[in-house]
């Protein structure tokens, strides 16, 4: 195989390469695309500040349900025998 002949050959291989990732790009953009929609129709966010926000209020949610439980939780306790 001659000089030209492997240039050719690396070429064609970086092509495919090329068009593999090409692929799995496009792939990617359209499941980021299907998660901001499900985001903004399931949670009405629609940028990545909003997300944050949301994350913020949902974590103290949790936070004041559990102290909620625990607090139930001792009082059921105390009042009856286990």
């Amino acid at each position: 195989m001659n000089e030209i002949d492997k240039i050719k050959q690396d070429l064609e291989l970086l092509d495919k390469e090329i068009e593999t990732a090409e692929k799995e790009k496009n792939q990617l953009e359209g499941r980021i695309i299907q998660a901001k929609e499900t985001l903004k129709n399931t949670y009405d966010i629609d940028t990545v500040e909003q997300g944050q926000k949301e994350i913020e209020i949902l974590k103290k949610n949790v936070d004041d349900l559990k102290v909620k439980i625990n607090t139930v939780y001792t009082k059921l306790k105390s009042e009856y025998l286990w």
